[in-house]
């Protein structure tokens, strides 16, 4: 079992009116920005029931360990340990349940809170994926659940059809742990930066024509921060792989010229919390985004570019490519101030009001 499962926390005598219940562990950056950072902030007898301490639950991940998935299947089901509990359940408590297991976890618990941040009722994937994971799964979840928290106004709407106390928190950042950029001007060449999980690659993947034309104008680079792998064939000319870590991430955004952040328009990518855009505005760092979803609002409050096809997506890199230092600084600040609206301290007491009622 994970060091941090409920049998570790037990034995080391903590006891606690809250447990949270997450697929996946600390490295994942949905279980770290929505439960953990939360957690930190509380009494340290708050327990965490994490599924695996893995970045992802995808069924390759999963089959790479199947005695740790043994033991938390196990776990889930026998222990009596939810009991009047304050529970939280960050997306599912397991990535093989069809919602059984949630439903009988929140069904033991004094307060029973489903927190949501990506469109998982959404049709997308492989068919497996989508045979283990239906919308009936997270419907029932959020009918079961006392209260939910949604990342965004998107997922509340569908919510809210299914549970009748619903709160929108979305996902924050902490500003003040980035490296904050101070050196507007542009390199030579200019760097354009990613960060994100194998199964969003691909949203990167879609820019490659636009980024291989500016690469032949003026050689941009492409630095991308995830899994370490080599990237695509349509990106590995353009750039390096970067393994992520979060002080890797803290520090190194500072240093690029341009934070990007592409989603296609559908069902899923709607769902989608503006994460890694709000990183790049707490350190200040001028980017482009898809206004899709979260990230429509979060750039209309930075006054930054929101192309929707691959000829604005060239246009709007050229122009934060060659706009003057002072507009970037200026871009760049903005971001800084919009990423304080979304810190942790801005939605203290929205979230332990919320959780604890």
């Amino acid at each position: 079992m994970p060091e941090n499962s409920l049998a570790a926390e037990e034995s080391s005598g903590y006891a606690s009116h809250l447990i949270a219940v997450a697929p996946y562990g600390v490295s994942s950056a949905s279980t770290r920005a929505r439960v953990e950072e939360w957690l930190r902030r509380l009494e340290p007898g708050a327990r965490r029931s994490y599924y695996l301490q893995t970045t992802d639950a995808r069924p390759a991940t999963l089959a790479r360990h199947p005695w740790e998935m043994l033991r938390a299947e196990v776990s889930l089901r026998s222990r009596s340990a939810f009991d009047e509990s304050v529970v939280l359940i960050h997306r599912e408590a397991t990535p093989v349940s069809r919602g059984g297991v949630e439903r009988r976890i929140m069904s033991k618990a004094g307060r029973a809170v489903y927190d949501l941040d990506d469109a998982l009722y959404a049709k997308s994937g492989t068919m497996l994926r989508t045979l283990l994971r239906p919308e009936s799964k997270y419907s029932s979840i959020a009918t079961q659940a006392d209260l939910v928290i949604a990342g965004n106004d998107y997922l509340a709407d569908w919510a809210e059809r299914h549970c009748r106390s619903v709160v929108t928190i979305p996902t924050c950042v902490e500003p003040s742990d980035y490296v904050q950029k101070t050196d507007y001007r542009v390199g030579d060449p200019p760097v354009l930066g990613w960060v994100g999980s194998f199964s969003t690659l691909l949203y990167l993947e879609a820019l490659a024509v636009p980024l291989r034309q500016l690469h032949r104008e003026n050689g941009t680079r492409l630095e991308v921060i995830g899994t370490g792998a080599p990237l695509p064939a349509a990106l590995s000319p353009l750039g390096v792989s970067i393994r992520w870590s979060p002080a890797e991430v803290m520090k190194r955004l500072a240093t690029w010229d341009v934070g990007l952040m592409p989603l296609p328009d559908t069902q899923f990518a709607q769902g989608k919390s503006a994460y890694k855009l709000l990183q790049y505005c707490a350190a200040g760092l001028p980017s482009v985004a898809s206004p899709v979803g979260m990230n429509a609002g979060v750039l209309l409050k930075i006054g930054a570019p929101g192309p929707t096809n691959e000829a604005e997506w060239l246009e709007s890199l050229r122009w934060l490519t060659t706009t003057s230092e002072d507009e970037r600084r200026r871009l760049g600040r903005r971001a800084r101030d919009v990423a304080t609206s979304y810190s942790y301290d801005a939605w203290s007491h929205e979230w332990q009001r919320a959780v604890l009622g």
